[in-house]
């Protein structure tokens, strides 16, 4: 061999050794992106833990699925099971949180709420200690139907109003809103948001210039759950789940172009180049909250919130009924506000007042009590925190002239 031809080969060789350092290197930057950031840049990183895998067996296995309250639904995602009376709370024959059943028609002389919304609206305690109940035992001639349903987004609640709620003809419909909802409108697998939510996908709406569409919930039966099984290692199913998702766009789960699939440097790139993509969409004001810390009124999940409360007003009116929006604060919100911070959905209020649909900011529930004393341990409110909203609700459905008569005491004194 040649003196040229000795000269190439090093460098070939060098270039080689370059090559693996940079790949390992790569690999160990994953590695690390992976501890600090808890993510995997990995193809086929798993997306279900082993606790929420038990759920989908639980979903899956009819004996387990007796003893869980949550039921799969193919047009909202999921459901209350009917009939439940396992745990803390009980459900009728419609999947309503209740003791007992309800007629189409109200009673007469009796004003009937509907309550719509996630699990500040089904509410983390049992029956007799729900905000619903409260308000129906301290003002006399109404009724309080519960169709919350937890981790619902807003477009799952108002699709049970379409499908369940209306034919119970309600003269006011109550539309629940926890300030955190409005990330699940562009999220349709719930873990990709959320991993220790529940392990199902959603419907969501899109909005691009027009109307309201409706994407359907891409979990169609008993097949697709079956496919949840085998999730973590499908990256064809997890892509057909994270379609519609922007957590799914967003995260580092979605598999990246053939080419750069198996080069953890080339990957590593590629995942960067999205990161660097998203960091550049915050920048120029596109994510959900703004550099305020309120609502961005700009970006696609505020849009379709506007949207989706206008339309869904719109039918509570065309059904004779009255909406009502109920603003629900987390603990942090009450603690900045507290704080002297803005309200980070005060975006919202101001568009509520601005369309005329009435709201209650049930901020004002908690503005002198101990939050210690009306929050569970995982964020909800407690048997004390419901008696607030109560009161808040029923003060401002009276001061409206809503009620047939005045509402009593419902503060702990």
């Amino acid at each position: 061999m040649g003196a040229p031809s000795r000269k190439m080969l090093a460098v070939f060789l060098r270039l080689i050794a370059l090559y693996a350092a940079c790949e390992l290197l790569s690999l160990a930057g994953m590695r690390l992106a992976d501890a600090v950031r808890g993510h995997r840049l990995e193809a086929g990183a798993a997306v279900l833990s082993p606790e929420r895998l038990a759920e989908v067996e639980a979903l899956l296995s009819p004996e387990a699925a007796e003893k869980t309250m949550t039921v799969f639904d193919r047009a909202l995602g999921w459901g209350l099971r009917p009939d439940f009376g396992a745990g803390g709370q009980k459900t009728n024959s419609a999947g309503i949180v209740a003791l007992r059943e309800y007629a189409e028609h109200p009673p007469p002389g009796v004003v009937r709420i509907a309550a719509f919304g996630e699990s500040f609206t089904q509410c983390a305690v049992r029956n007799e200690a729900t905000w619903e109940r409260v308000l129906e035992e301290s003002c006399p001639g109404i009724e309080v139907l519960n169709f919350g349903v937890s981790a619902y987004g807003p477009d799952q609640a108002y699709l049970r109003y379409l499908r369940d709620g209306r034919r119970y003809r309600p003269g006011i419909v109550l539309i629940g809103f926890m300030t955190e909802n409005i990330w699940r409108l562009v999220n349709v697998f719930r873990p990709y948001a959320d991993p220790e939510n529940t392990p199902l996908a959603k419907p969501r709406f899109l909005i691009a210039g027009g109307p309201l569409r409706l994407v359907e919930n891409p979990l169609r039966g008993a097949d697709d759950l079956n496919g949840l099984r085998t999730l973590n290692s499908d990256q064809v199913m997890r892509d057909r789940l994270g379609e519609h998702d922007r957590f799914y766009r967003r995260s580092y789960y979605s598999a990246p172009p053939s080419l750069v699939r198996f080069s953890p440097l080339a990957r590593l790139v590629w995942d960067a180049f999205r990161v660097l993509s998203w960091k550049a969409a915050d920048a120029r004001g596109l994510d959900i909250i703004g550099r305020d810390g309120r609502y961005n009124s700009s970006s696609e999940a505020y849009r379709i919130l506007e949207a989706l409360l206008d339309q869904w007003a719109a039918d509570i009116s065309r059904d004779g009924a009255i909406p009502v929006v109920l603003i629900f604060p987390q603990r942090s919100d009450i603690e900045k506000w507290r704080a002297g911070k803005p309200k980070q959905y005060q975006p919202l209020l101001g568009l509520l007042r601005g369309k005329g649909i009435m709201s209650i900011d049930l901020m004002d529930a908690f503005r002198s009590c101990a939050l210690a004393g009306a929050f569970t341990r995982d964020g909800h409110y407690n048997e004390a925190g419901n008696r607030l909203v109560a009161a808040r609700v029923g003060r401002a459905l009276q001061g409206w002239g809503l009620l047939p008569g005045p509402c009593a005491r419902m503060e702990r004194p």
